[in-house]
């Protein structure tokens, strides 16, 4: 059995990406529309090099931003 195959089937998809300050787990329907979309991609690119307490405030601000 390949590795990759073997991690997927031992993981599975967790769906819990935290979007607007709060998990989905189980919800594979997130992102729902372009603005939590980006959401993710910033985070996914901030929390690269960066603690996650620290990714979830620079999106708190994002998202104060915008109103």
């Amino acid at each position: 059995m390949r590795f990759t195959k073997l991690c997927l089937m031992l993981t599975a998809h967790r769906g819990w990406w935290p979007v607007a300050g709060s998990y989905h787990p189980g919800d594979y329907g997130v992102p729902k529309n372009e603005e939590e979309a980006f959401e993710i991609i910033v985070g996914a690119v901030l929390t690269q090099n960066t603690a996650w307490t620290s990714v979830e405030r620079a999106l708190e601000n994002l998202r104060a931003s915008k109103r």
